[in-house]
């Protein structure tokens, strides 16, 4: 029955969206391009490990960090 409980969950609960977009970096700066996009897996990665986060603040760090914004160091 748990089994069937977890199968459930999985298929009702919707996956998350990652929040951000390329204009969103493009706004703080980064030019389009390879960067940008490579910035933007990076980003995604981050975003993922942190629990698919939808508070504007950890976003914004998570944003700080990846666009070398924060003193932080950001892992890929």
């Amino acid at each position: 029955s748990r089994w069937l409980e977890a199968a459930r969950y999985l298929d009702e609960t919707p996956a998350p969206v990652f929040p951000l977009k390329g204009a969103d970096l493009i706004a703080r700066g980064l030019a389009p391009g390879k960067n940008l996009g490579a910035t933007l897996n990076i980003l995604q990665k981050a975003w993922i490990r942190a629990g698919f986060p939808r508070d504007p603040a950890v976003l914004q760090a998570l944003v700080d960090q990846a666009t070398g914004q924060s003193d932080d160091s950001f892992a890929p």
